[in-house]
């Protein structure tokens, strides 16, 4: 969630002339992305969980795995909870304070997430009561060995190219 949200940022800040000073993905650390000299801030904001929840979403759809399916709707709730709770928290580091800083409406950030945090909510439950009572074919034991083996190949690789990223910047 927090590597296609980030990448978001990442993306749009980059397209519309920013430099990337900062990067932070490591799993440990609170993940966030610095751009100087960004032309368009509002945007690249909103490319954050826009994108986070749209990516995950899209290789759910062209995998077509229920396991995809559960981590896309997770995905979709987690940025929108984080636009909600950030908005109320107040908190200037996130991206629902940066944004109204940069000229979002607060009410544009309510009707975003009054837009995905429903649907989002309802699809992850249905896929998660799914996965529990096996409505959704079962993982074998094979595909929990596979399964496990994926979870800690990302967190390996977002470790590293954290890292990695952090010194080239």
């Amino acid at each position: 969630m927090t590597v296609s949200h980030e990448l978001g940022h990442v993306v749009s800040g980059l397209a519309g002339g920013a430099r990337l000073t900062h990067l932070e993905l490591r799993p440990w650390h609170f993940p966030q992305s610095h751009l100087v000299n960004d032309n368009h801030p509002l945007l690249t904001l909103w490319a954050g969980p826009v994108l986070g929840c749209l990516l995950p979403l899209l290789v759910a759809f062209i995998l077509r795995r229920p396991a995809c399916w559960f981590v896309a709707w997770f995905c979709v709730v987690a940025n929108a909870a984080y636009l909600l709770l950030g908005y109320y928290s107040g908190n200037g580091e996130l991206d629902s304070a940066k944004m109204i800083h940069a000229g979002a409406r607060p009410l544009e950030l309510l009707a975003a997430v009054t837009i995905a945090l429903p649907p989002g909510y309802w699809k992850f439950r249905q896929a998660s009561i799914g996965l529990i009572t096996g409505q959704t074919p079962a993982f074998s034991r094979r595909g929990l060995w596979i399964s496990s083996a994926a979870l800690l190949t990302v967190l390996i690789v977002q470790a590293a190219a954290g890292t990695l990223v952090i010194s080239l910047l």
